[in-house]
């Protein structure tokens, strides 16, 4: 997993791989990156072949808080509002599975319990979908096992960075320069 990273070099998927890692749950921050333009799920291969399964969060939500924007994390009116819209959008821009990742992540804010109650009163009162809370990597195994032929794969670089630490950060950068020189 990693979150607010503007971009990963294009051995990742070779080096998770042969690790024996099989999944990539990303969630690049939107603001100061490009992201790479490919649905989600999808096969991030290497050049030597070697592919990983990734999910990167979207980039019309709050990137990694996307299930603390749809208001998860305070109520179950809130999410009764905003997560069937959220859900007919996703399904009229192409989104053709029947599970979707929902990341609940924030800068400096600690996992609390009203993620659970929202989760188990939506569930009470609701028929579908379900929501189930879960670890990533239940996530994709249910996607891979599911839909493994379906998932495109895509051979691309993702090499951004932070754009504005060079100009803010000039005096460190120096430093980091001549510490590396010497």
């Amino acid at each position: 997993m990693n979150s607010d990273i503007p971009g990963i070099s294009w051995a990742i998927p070779e080096i998770l791989s042969k690790s024996g890692i099989r999944y990539l749950s990303m969630s690049t921050d939107p603001i100061r990156s490009k992201r790479p333009e490919v649905p989600m799920p999808f096969y991030w291969s290497s050049p030597d072949g070697s592919k990983v399964l990734v999910w990167n969060t979207e980039s019309k939500t709050n990137c990694y808080g996307e299930g603390y924007e749809l208001g998860f994390g305070e109520s179950y009116r809130e999410v009764l509002i905003s997560l069937p819209k959220y859900l007919k959008r996703v399904e009229e821009e192409g989104y053709t599975y029947d599970a979707i990742c929902l990341r609940m992540a924030l800068d400096n804010v600690a996992p609390h319990i009203e993620v659970s109650k929202v989760v188990n009163e939506w569930n009470e009162k609701q028929v579908s979908p379900k929501i189930i809370i879960s670890t990533n990597s239940e996530f994709f195994r249910y996607i891979e096992a599911k839909y493994k032929e379906r998932i495109p794969s895509f051979q691309l670089g993702w090499p951004d960075w932070w754009a504005d630490g060079n100009a803010s950060a000039s005096c460190e950068v120096g430093l980091s320069r001549n510490i590396h020189r010497e």
